[in-house]
């Protein structure tokens, strides 16, 4: 242990000593975002890994006091682009400099930890903690995400808000006060109102449709009566040459017809059991196989056996079935997962032929948490999660969200995060009434527009909508 703290202690000695200027022998440096490590020398941007925060946010303070001949912005000052998850922040791209510093906050609203250090339960601290384990485990894509995860539960606390609006030195928008009218005419009921004005779409709302859980389209699957092999060209591609020396027996086989999609093989044993490959293209695009496949080590610690490997939702999905009914849902071409557990399957929405994964589980104090993920990258998380054709409330303690089916949040005076939302139907369609705040209420209908202004009840706001 002492050896341990000596090594450390030369570390970061090595590293204060760089920052002063001073001419030193270098032992080694530690990047405290990726966690890489050089010996011998100072660190250089090539060593850092993908994504590195670290790095980025070294770039953004050293970019932001000129400005890039092309575009006259300088790195910070530019759109975050590691990712797609970001679309329009209270009404402009959320740039570098915004992500890195809302990343790096200090102070949680959530638990009133700071930036390491988060009570238990967290919702922040647990996803804070899932990105730094994955990116220590190298898995770039899934960190990148997760990441993205913190700077959406961040904007959505009111120091986060307070922050974004002081580095864009804009002031967030708060209702005006009420003052009792001095007019008789504000105190004498009106002999006719004028039409309640319908507002053009606040943000674009594409339909959802029903998703079949187990849609065939675009699907083979064959049951061969005689062992096959995989030497030789197939209908869905070719083998790579070391599959014509060393070939792979199955007389199960599923694929998709998707050009460059992954392969299913099975091969089926005298007691039953099948053993289970996953086939890819390599860059040559001939096919490979995955390591066989047979047990999975659940987070519990349990040991389960393969009992099924299949692809759904038209082939946008490979699930792996095991005892228990503890699935694992995968992405085709990747062969990363995107969910797993007891209580996982396809979501019962799909949008423009994009189907989705829902995933129910606990968090760490066993409170149940609704999960909805688009691919490998992108999820959403609520404590509790509606889905309907043209919106998802999302419900947690500090709010409810109306999102559309690109995940883009609905804002009303500058808010996202409203008291309730409640969805209600009419013989003139569906509709939500939307509690702003204590005794202000919105009225929102198909298509996200807004149905006149601010009401001071759901009574009147649903009286205005019959009144139309």
């Amino acid at each position: 242990m002492k050896r341990f703290l000596f090594t450390w202690a030369v570390l970061l000695t090595a590293y204060g000593v760089f920052a002063q200027n001073v001419n030193v022998t270098i032992v080694a440096e530690q990047c405290p975002g990726c966690f890489v490590v050089v010996k011998g020398r100072h660190l250089q941007p090539s060593d850092h890994k993908s994504g590195c925060w670290w790095l980025a946010r070294q770039q953004s303070q050293q970019a932001s006091s000129s400005s890039s001949e092309e575009s006259g912005l300088s790195w910070g000052k530019s759109p975050y682009s590691d990712s797609d998850f970001f679309g329009l922040v209270e009404g402009k791209p959320l740039t570098n400099d915004e992500y890195y510093e809302l990343l790096l906050r200090t102070h949680c609203d959530y638990c009133g930890g700071d930036f390491t250090k988060h009570s238990g339960g967290c919702i922040i601290g647990s996803v804070f903690n899932d990105w730094q384990r994955t990116m220590k485990a190298g898995n770039e894509k899934d960190a990148t995400r997760l990441r993205d995860n913190v700077v959406t539960l961040f904007l959505a606390t009111d120091s986060g808000k307070e922050k974004l609006h002081q580095m864009r030195g804009t002031t967030a928008p708060k209702p005006a006060a009420e003052k009792p009218s001095t007019h008789l005419r504000d105190y004498t009921p009106a002999s006719e109102k004028p039409a309640i004005s319908v507002s053009a779409p606040m943000i674009p709302c594409p339909l959802a449709q029903p998703a079949p859980q187990f849609s065939g389209i675009n699907l083979q699957s064959v049951v061969h009566e005689k062992m096959q092999n995989t030497s030789g060209v197939h209908e869905w591609g070719e083998m790579h040459e070391r599959y014509i020396q060393y070939p792979i027996e199955y007389d199960i086989e599923r694929w998709t017809h998707t050009k460059g999609g992954a392969v299913i093989l099975g091969k089926r044993n005298p007691d039953g059991t099948v053993k289970w490959y996953r086939l890819h293209p390599d860059k040559s695009g001939k096919y490979v196989s995955e390591t066989a496949l047979g047990y999975v080590n659940t987070r519990d610690g349990k040991e389960l056996a393969l009992k099924d490997i299949r692809f759904e939702a038209e082939g946008q999905f490979i699930v792996e079935e095991y005892e228990g009914g503890y699935k694992i849902y995968r992405d085709p071409a990747s062969g990363y997962w995107v969910a797993n557990g007891y209580n996982v399957k396809i979501a019962p929405m799909k949008v423009d032929g994009r189907y989705f994964v829902i995933e129910q589980k606990k968090d760490s104090e066993g409170n149940p948490k609704t999960c909805l993920h688009a691919g490998l990258r992108n999820f959403i998380l609520a404590e509790d999660m509606v889905l309907f054709d043209d919106a998802i409330v999302q419900r947690n303690s500090y709010g409810d969200c109306l999102l559309n089916w690109n995940w883009q949040a609905l804002y009303i005076d500058g808010n996202q995060f409203f008291k309730d939302i409640r969805c209600m139907r009419s013989d003139r369609g569906s509709y939500y009434v939307i509690e702003v705040t204590e005794g202000q209420f919105a009225l929102v209908s198909r298509g996200f527009r807004q149905v006149g202004g601010i009401y001071g009840s759901a009574k009147e706001a649903i009286a205005a909508w019959d009144n139309q």
